[in-house]
């Protein structure tokens, strides 16, 4: 069963990350790159948006969802630190693209419903 502790580390790789993409699309990305960062957007909204439904329910200790594996809780944690440093460095979307793919790829791994 996934913690409300583990949610939130999810939630906020989700976040920042969004918040980065948010930078690099005001950086003027090539067309091909606005594209790639929006479908991102989308996906990650989306993502988020299960994830803030499973809150409530893992308060309860009801959730079915689960949390992710302390591997896997590691590597989001050092994805929240090198999301961070992109947008702190306000990346191009060449680098954003790949660090938002990657977040992307860890939050569905990290939490199953």
């Amino acid at each position: 069963m996934v913690s409300v502790s583990e949610l939130l580390h999810v939630i906020e790789l989700a976040d920042d990350t969004l918040a980065m993409i948010d930078k690099a699309l005001n950086n003027k990305p090539s067309v091909d790159e606005e594209r790639a960062l929006r479908r991102h957007t989308l996906r990650l909204e989306a993502e988020r948006t299960v994830l803030e439904a499973e809150i409530d329910p893992a308060m309860d200790g009801r959730t079915l969802a689960q949390g992710p594996s302390p591997g896997q809780l590691a590597e989001v944690v050092s994805q929240v630190e090198r999301v961070a440093a992109a947008t702190r460095q306000r990346a191009a979307a060449g680098v954003v693209i790949p660090l938002a793919a990657t977040s992307l790829e860890l939050i569905t791994g990290a939490v199953k419903a």
